[in-house]
């Protein structure tokens, strides 16, 4: 929207735009691209037939989005399934959020939310989230670090998820 305005405003944009661009990146989004780098699901998949990669983000903020967004843009090129994403995050009209801006999203990926309070995920729970694929890598990006510490501690005592991954936004 920036870039947008200031090629409709800005003579050095209007004139030689071709020659120059600019590009924005908020935090969350370095930070979700970090992360991604750094932990990439298509490396813990074992590509068995009609295995789909399977993520889960507790936590839709900024940087929950940016996850979502980035693993979208990411597993599209490295893999031949639709992905597949579960998001957990209390606010339950989140899930309208999400359809509402990304309207694309669903020709992508398989997304399923869930309003539960993930600080008191247990085995069972955590279990009917997996469905049929279990989760190749599992990002918390919760506002909070004690809650999200707490969260991946919790979750590491029941999940045989290969990587769980704690994000922070502080700067």
């Amino acid at each position: 929207q920036i870039k947008d305005f200031f090629k409709t405003h800005h003579p050095l944009f209007r004139d030689g735009y071709y020659r120059f661009d600019a590009r924005i990146f908020t935090v969350a989004e370095i930070s979700a691209r970090q992360a991604l780098i750094e932990c990439a699901p298509d490396i813990y998949n074992n590509h068995r037939l009609g295995y789909k990669p399977h993520i889960l983000i507790i936590g839709f903020d900024r940087l929950g989005e940016s996850l979502l967004l980035q693993a979208v843009q990411w597993l599209t090129f490295s893999c031949t399934h639709k992905l597949n994403v579960t998001i957990i995050d209390r606010d339950p009209q989140k899930k309208d959020y999400i359809s509402d801006k990304y309207p694309f999203l669903i020709n992508f990926v398989d997304l399923h939310f869930s309003d539960l309070d993930a600080q008191y995920l247990n085995h069972d729970k955590f279990n009917k989230l997996q469905q049929d694929d279990i989760f190749l890598i599992i990002f918390i990006s919760l506002g909070d670090e004690i809650s999200g510490l707490q969260t991946a501690i919790n979750l590491n005592n029941f999940t045989t998820t290969k990587k769980i991954v704690f994000t922070s936004q502080r700067t």
